[in-house]
This record gives structure tokens, C-alpha cells and sequence, in this order.
């Protein structure tokens, strides 16, 4: 008697139609199934190009934030995509949203939305064509500055256009007693760096320190990966045990 398989194989549709599954027999011996690890593999890109064309933060960022979560689960840290296989997808999808920068500085126009703050408060506060500055506050932030006689400054020259020459920022310190509020915690989870852990302790003593369950998950992943036991752990449902 013959044995009847089924295949099932999942089609990854655009945002707007819905997902499509095919059902059908095989009658042959020898039944290539389209894995579980194939059908996760998709939706964890699909999901990364979307998060790429929906959101500002950097393209690195959302990948290494989406590895984090995948790999606090042992069941989903082996079928998470390479940065090198999605890189590409998720800045198409980035360029889709965002358009190019122009030829030069004059013709920028910087959108309405990205001239104000979420809660609606002018965040553009100064644009000259001429000399290439752009300066972004709001005036509460000018009185904050105002009233700080302790200013922290930095700059960067990596992310900025090729018509500027740096993104400086300045900021300030918020005294939590400026606040009205005094910080005292029973228990902080943090990542497992050796200087951290020592500094948290002599602010807050008799704090419990909890170490952060994805980082302790990461770290056992490279371990398994140091072993030599990774491709076991992923087709050997023992070793999973």
C-alpha cells in the first residue's frame, strides 16, 4: 500500500494580502517535506524588512535587536538570518519609506513630521541653506540648558550627509532630587560586565543583582557553538534536552 505524505509550503505575501498556504499528496517514496526552520526563516525576514520600512532607528539596530529577542528562546536562536543575508532586503525596504538624499545641500526639504516632536512641539529650530546648519531643540530644552551650569557635549562624523561635517549634541544632568524622588531598588538586572556590576553595587548597597536572561542565554548559545554541538542541537532533538 502506498504511503500518502503531505507537503504544506508556506508563501510569504506582501503586508497587504494575506499569506497563502498550498496543500497537496506526494506518491513517491522519498517525500521532501519544506521544513519548519525554512517556514520561520521567512517570517523572520519578512518581519525585519517591514520593521525596516516602518521605523527611523538604524537598520543595524533593528536586526541586532530582533537576533536579542530570538535568541533568549533555544528553539528560535538557530533559525534566526545571518545580518549578511537580510542586509540588502531591509534597506530596500528602508528605501522605499525614505527617499534619497538630493545633489545638493539647497535642495533639501525636510519633511513636516520630522520638524516637530511626537507630542507636536517645534524640534526644527534653526535652517540656513547657506551655511549648512541645521539645529534641532524645542524651548523647553533651551531652558533646560539655561538652568544647568554642567553641559555634556559630543559629536560624530560617520552618520552625517556628505554636505555636513559633524552632528554635535549637548546635554545636560537631571538631579533626581531636582525630581522629587529618591532611587532605591531591591533588585537590578543588568548584563554580566564585570566593571557594571561592582559601580551599581557601591550606589544602591544591599541591591540584589539579577543577571539579564537573554545575555545568559547568548551566552550559552556561544558556548554550544565552541563545543562543536550546534549542528546537533539543531537536528537532534535529544541534544536539545
Amino acid at each position: 500500500m502506498p504511503t500518502y505524505s503531505w507537503i504544506f509550503e508556506l508563501r510569504i505575501g506582501k503586508q497587504e494580502k494575506p499569506n497563502r498556504g498550498t496543500f497537496c499528496t506526494n506518491l513517491e517514496k522519498h517525500v521532501l517535506l519544506t521544513s519548519l526552520f525554512c517556514i520561520e526563516l521567512k517570517r523572520e525576514i519578512l518581519f525585519l524588512k517591514r520593521r525596516a520600512g516602518e521605523e527611523t532607528k538604524t537598520v543595524p539596530q533593528i536586526y541586532e535587536e530582533e537576533c536579542s529577542s530570538a535568541s533568549t528562546s533555544l528553539e528560535t536562536a538557530g533559525q534566526f538570518p545571518t545580518y549578511k543575508k537580510v542586509k540588502a532586503a531591509m534597506y530596500r525596504s528602508r528605501a522605499k519609506r525614505f527617499p534619497p538624499l538630493p545633489a545638493t545641500r539647497q535642495q533639501l526639504e525636510i519633511p513636516a513630521h520630522w520638524r516637530v516632536t511626537k507630542s507636536g512641539r517645534q524640534f526644527l529650530m534653526y535652517n540656513n541653506v547657506h551655511n549648512s546648519v541645521l539645529i534641532f531643540c524645542t524651548d523647553e530644552n533651551i531652558w533646560e540648558l539655561a538652568g544647568h551650569t554642567v553641559w555634556c557635549m559630543d559629536g560624530t562624523f560617520k552618520i552625517v550627509p556628505e554636505w555636513y561635517h559633524q552632528m554635535f549634541s549637548i546635554h545636560v544632568f537631571k538631579e533626581a532630587a531636582a525630581l522629587g524622588v529618591v532611587f532605591q531598588p531591591q533588585t537590578v538586572i543588568c548584563d554580566f560586565e564585570t566593571a557594571l556590576i561592582p559601580a551599581v553595587q557601591a550606589s544602591f548597597p544591599g541591591v540584589q543583582i539579577q543577571g539579564c536572561y537573554f545575555h545568559f542565554c547568548q551566552a550559552v548559545l556561544r558556548k554550544v557553538a565552541e563545543l562543536g554541538l550546534r549542528t546537533r542541537y539543531l537536528h537532534e532533538a535529544e541534544t536539545k534536552k
